[in-house]
């Protein structure tokens, strides 16, 4: 026969935390509940942070604690979830990971920022001076032979009739003298008619 008698907080009951449970800040070191609201019970709960992580009982003599995140039933009376409810998941396990990330971060920032002053690689390299360099390559952008060797044949081609299509239609003396030779065949039975009507 099982009892289910509840959930008891003990972080003395814990191998893991046996070398230093005597550390952590639990609710008593922290909340003196109203008169005729104590509670042993809850007062064992360990006193988490903002990202579920252990707290310090005398402040700056266990920093180590804020590495370890308690998300467990042990999380409820700081956090009102906890990691073993799926709504806790739900709803801790962001602020957990990025409790975790931000103190990670925070940790190398140091060094971050001196790496990100001590960056000198170039992005761009070349043995000429910056006019040079730009001058060869405005060039190379408006040299269409250059720039249509780069092409396969297709887009050649497409590129060439789209430029056509684009230009004024140029009309070719042999063009125009032959539309002149028109006019003037039709013109002159035009005049021959009016003369006979005189």
């Amino acid at each position: 026969m099982i009892f289910a008698s509840g959930v008891e907080a003990d972080l003395s009951a814990r191998p893991e935390l046996a070398l230093f449970f005597e550390q952590i800040a639990l609710w008593r070191d922290r909340f003196t509940p109203p008169s005729g609201e104590e509670s042993e019970a809850l007062a064992r709960y360990p006193y988490l942070g903002q990202a579920f992580e252990f707290t310090e009982r005398h402040r700056g003599t266990a920093p180590f604690l804020r590495g370890l995140h308690n998300f467990t039933f042990g999380a409820m009376l700081s956090h009102g979830i906890s990691g073993a409810a799926i709504t806790g998941i739900k709803y801790g396990v962001r602020r957990l990971v990025n409790g975790i990330a931000r103190d990670l971060f925070c940790e190398e920032s140091a060094t971050y920022y001196r790496d990100l002053l001590s960056y000198q690689t170039p992005e761009l390299r070349t043995l000429d001076s910056a006019f040079v360099w730009l001058s060869q390559l405005g060039s190379d952008a408006t040299d269409f032979e250059s720039f249509a060797n780069q092409l396969d044949q297709r887009q050649f081609a497409t590129l060439r009739a789209l430029l056509q299509r684009s230009r004024p239609h140029e009309k070719s003396p042999t063009v125009r003298s032959s539309r002149l030779g028109r006019t003037k065949r039709t013109s002159r039975p035009a005049r021959l008619k009016n003369k006979k009507r005189k």
